[in-house]
């Protein structure tokens, strides 16, 4: 006893251990770690208040420098046991904060849990429900509904209210206990205290935008709470549940649109606003009047420079911008003014709807307004516009452009815009129209001139895209260049070129071969004509000549025959090759020579090349001689007639094809090829082949594709991509302005469309699916709202009925009192649904189409709160789906009695309606 004083008194409290870690500058871990073994011995003590103070400590340890607590939660049972509030208070404390669904002493916690929320002590009891909410699994809510069911009806409000939100985790751990407390919780709507009424509303709330199907019969009690709440909390949650049931029922939207326009005129809370907001937008878009509310109401709250209202507003109109796009119209200039916003997801979210307004009408002046953004922008944001310019005035075959030569500038600013990364998508495009749109090209040369003159832009990685489309464009359509084909081979050999990669390279010499031959042939036609000699004066000084012109490129593309890229060194030595016969002009002979032959490599330059659709080859028909074997077993007799040498020296047949393929693991001569092929050199080369295998160059290497994919001819239908990191050059601000004289209505050039370009298979978005709790949490609450509200389950049954029985007992619990309910807004008794008003009609022929028939009523039986008949009298009407609501009220006034032990209370009955036909119907209720 006298070491368990000393102890406690020489024991460091949590205050001491709090200042000492601020006083560890230089050491912490340290502090740490004896901190923690200190913990470790007291929790041994016998002491509770050792013990208690031991525990206190280690959870601040763990809440603050994340300790490990695992090893203490028995410890934290025992403190959880002990008689003293503030004892308890610490083990509860520590359970919440470190237990967790597989913690191993949470099934001794089942007793002390269901202990604690049957004290007296209101206190107690809310420790207990709060721990429970946060260490809750399927076990403890099985063996713990009746006591949180008992504890909704306490006459404790604060009780009633903890009790009431923790059902939330009951059901979704437990979804069976919905059929015990499920209309209780709806009854709580109906509580005299308004903190239990929101309590009960946020739990359905939460249920509601789970699977609101089951809960729209609840529509007509969340209409009455809303006509009478004056709590901004309580409308926001009952704003919330109806922006979830109105895109399910439209009926409902026109129902509460008016008090959705009352409260957004006169509420001054933002939040309640914007939930309002959202609901009209959700589920009331085809009620103008609300809708013009809401965009005036979110242009003033945009305008007050809030960030928060400002991302809110843009969110809200954005659910707008399909089927009103008048409402973005009309915000324009806010939007735009959004741009400069410092808040990145507010810029975003502006550039979205921009582009959502962007037609042929408004293209031109809503890109240059893009561009000079992009001018002042940072290197993130300035992508993302130009990246939106992009993919939007590039879809559907450039549907929204009309001038294709204004279109090409704007290709040829992005490029320059310092910051812009898209050089590969500029490059697809520029390719695109120069090959699909014909009378645009010598709009598309001039501009890729224009980039390939530029030096600043050959040190950016991210634009050798844009470069190699646009040396493969002016080597294509060489003729329309604006400039001499001289100062084209200056542009291509330019000492920065040697920056560009290999495959850029390779692109930029096949054009150079392209312009030299182009420019030979017309030097042919103007000075060969009349077999003229040419003077040696003329060919060796003159700027522009073809002498000059070879030695250019003699001096430029020399040193690339050393390259260590295979495709550049062969594509160098084919241009040296070519410019052989020019090499002494003097020869006459031999000049002429190789003037034939680039007149015959200008013929085959002269084609013009189409765009191809990327299923072309599987529209080429397949000759009708043409076998082909899926099974290649079947070539086992082909190839096992031939007589393969091991290393040892012994023939061997193969049985198969397969065999002999695993065997040696190398591919076999064709059919036509067998004949022909020595059966002993093939063994050779087969034991070689094995025997120094590392040698040999695989057989499935990746053949290298060749110009870059993103920049073949087959891609120029594919999507969009965005590519390396940018560099910074110089970039005028007057190429943004589009000089131009703009034509009024001009024609749409013709562009060339491919018949299956649009079929090109897209990635389809995952279909999300919900969970299996889910799934048992709308089941359960769907046949507790479609069951008779007067034959539920009881706590006396023991959360014993099977859920397939039409039996049940009444609650002792579970009644309402009449005494509180407000006269002036009584409760829906009954509800009538009628497809038509079967005017004419003998009762007789309704009987067929009857649904399900109404509920009689007796001596034994009282009319349920919410009861529904559904009749059908077969007349056909727009509404025929929907049908016609009718409701008719009965005030209970009489008192309601305990008979949950009176044997006429457990009568069976029948549900007035089937779960199956009123799972998702709802009430046009209050007409």
């Amino acid at each position: 006893m006298a070491s368990a004083m000393m102890e406690s008194l020489f024991q460091r409290t949590l205050d001491d251990l709090v200042k000492g870690l601020r006083l560890q500058m230089v050491g912490e871990s340290r502090y740490l770690a004896k901190a923690l073994e200190e913990v470790r011995k007291e929790m041994k003590s016998t002491d509770p208040i050792i013990k208690v103070t031991a525990l206190q400590k280690l959870t601040y340890l763990q809440m603050a420098c994340g300790a490990d607590m695992s090893w203490a939660s028995f410890c934290a049972v025992e403190v959880m046991t002990m008689t003293r509030f503030s004892h308890k208070k610490v083990g509860y404390l520590a359970a919440s904060q470190s237990f967790h669904e597989g913690t191993d002493v949470l099934v001794l916690t089942t007793n002390l849990l269901k202990k604690d929320l049957g004290s007296k002590n209101e206190y107690e009891t809310s420790l207990a429900i709060e721990c429970l909410s946060r260490i809750l699994n399927a076990d403890l809510a099985a063996a713990l509904t009746p006591e949180v069911f008992t504890l909704m009806a306490s006459s404790r409000s604060y009780i009633r209210k903890k009790a009431t939100l923790v059902l939330l985790r009951v059901f979704v751990k437990y979804p069976d206990a919905i059929r015990v407390a499920f209309k209780r919780l709806v009854e709580k709507m109906d509580d005299a205290d308004p903190q239990v009424v929101c309590a009960a509303v946020s739990v359905l709330c939460e249920l509601t935008l789970k699977e609101p199907r089951a809960y729209l019969p609840l529509a007509p009690e969340f209409y009455r709470l809303l006509d009478k709440s004056s709590n901004n909390w309580l409308s926001i949650k009952l704003v919330k549940i109806f922006g979830a049931l109105t895109p399910l029922e439209p009926r409902l939207g026109r129902k509460i649109a008016g008090p959705l326009c009352d409260l957004m005129r006169k509420v001054h809370a933002k939040s309640l606003l914007f939930e309002c907001i959202r609901t009209v937008t959700l589920g009331l878009r085809d009620h103008t009047g609300a809708v013009k509310l809401c965009v005036e109401k979110l242009r003033e709250n945009m305008d007050l420079g809030d960030p928060n209202l400002k991302y809110l507003g843009l969110k809200a109109l954005a659910a707008l911008m399909d089927s009103h796009p008048w409402a973005l119209a009309e915000s324009k200039e806010v939007i735009i003014k959004c741009l400069n916003d410092g808040d990145i997801s507010i810029q975003r979210r502006a550039l979205v709807l921009i582009m959502g307004m962007v037609s042929e009408s408004n293209v031109v002046e809503t890109v240059q307004v893009l561009l000079r953004y992009a001018q002042s922008a940072d290197a993130s944001f300035c992508n993302e516009l130009l990246s939106s310019i992009l993919q939007t005035c590039g879809r559907a075959r450039y549907e929204i452009v009309s001038d294709f030569g204004w279109y090409v500038t704007v290709l040829s600013d992005i490029a320059c815009i310092p910051h812009s990364e898209h050089g590969g998508e500029v490059g697809r495009q520029l390719m695109d129209v120069a090959i699909r749109v014909e009378s645009v090209r010598t709009d598309v040369v001039r501009a890729c001139c224009g980039l390939l003159a530029d030096p600043a832009l050959l040190g950016r990685p991210a634009l050798q895209g844009a470069l190699c489309a646009a040396a493969w464009i002016v080597g294509e359509h060489i003729t329309r260049a604006p400039h001499g084909p001289y100062e084209v081979l200056e542009a291509l050999l330019q000492p920065r070129t040697r920056l560009l990669h290999f495959s850029v390279h390779a692109v930029y010499l096949q054009t150079v071969l392209k312009v030299f031959v182009s420019y030979a042939i017309s030097y042919q036609h103007r000075y060969f004509a009349k077999k003229e000699v040419l003077e040696q004066e003329e060919v060796v000084t003159q700027r522009g000549s073809l002498h000059a012109a070879v030695e250019l490129i003699k001096e430029n593309i020399t040193p690339l025959m050393n390259s260590v890229d295979m495709e550049v060194q062969e594509r160098a030595c084919n241009v040296l090759g070519q410019l052989q016969p020019f090499e002494d002009p003097n020869d006459i002979h031999r000049v002429q020579d190789g003037f034939e032959m680039l007149t015959a490599l200008s013929e085959v330059f002269s084609l013009d090349l189409g765009p191809v659709s990327v299923h072309a080859q599987g529209r080429v028909p397949l000759p009708e001689n043409l076998l082909i074997e899926n099974n290649l077993d079947a070539l086992g007799p082909v190839c096992g007639s031939d007589d393969v040498l091991l290393n040892t020296g012994e023939a061997k047949t193969s049985t198969s094809y397969r065999e002999w393929e695993a065997e040696f693991n190398f591919q076999p001569p064709s059919k036509e090829n067998l004949s022909g092929v020595d059966p002993s050199s093939a063994a050779l080369l087969q034991q070689h082949r094995h025997r120094y295998e590392n040698f040999y160059l695989p057989s499935d290497a990746p053949v290298v594709d060749y110009p870059p994919a993103q920049l073949t001819l087959s891609a120029a239908t594919t999507a969009s991509t965005s590519h390396g990191p940018t560099d910074s050059s110089v970039f005028n601000e007057n190429s943004l302005v589009w000089t131009k004289p703009r034509q009024a209505k001009a024609r749409r050039p013709a562009v060339v469309a491919l018949d299956d370009e649009d079929d090109l298979p897209g990635i389809s978005t995952p279909v999300s699916k919900k969970g299996l709790k889910d799934e048992l949490v709308f089941e359960a609450i769907r046949d507790a709202l479609s069951a008779d509200r007067n034959k539920g389950h009881s706590a006396a049954d023991g959360l014993e009925t099977p859920q397939g029985t039409s039996s049940s007992r009444k609650s002792g619990h579970g009644h309402r009192s009449t005494k509180n309910r407000d006269a002036t807004n009584p409760r829906v008794d009954e509800i009538q649904i009628h497809a038509g008003d079967g005017v004419g009609q003998e009762a007789d022929s309704q009987t067929p189409n009857v649904v399900h028939r109404e509920h009689r009523r007796s001596r034994h039986h009282r009319p349920s709160k919410l009861e529904i008949h559904v009749i059908n009298d077969g007349l056909s009407s727009e509404n025929e789906s929907e049908g016609t609501f009718k409701l008719s009220e009965k005030a209970h006034k009489k008192k309601h009695k305990h008979r949950s032990s009176h044997p006429r209370s457990r009568r069976p009955g029948k549900s007035p309606v089937s779960n199956s036909q009123n799972s998702g119907s709802i009430p046009d209720f209050l007409l």
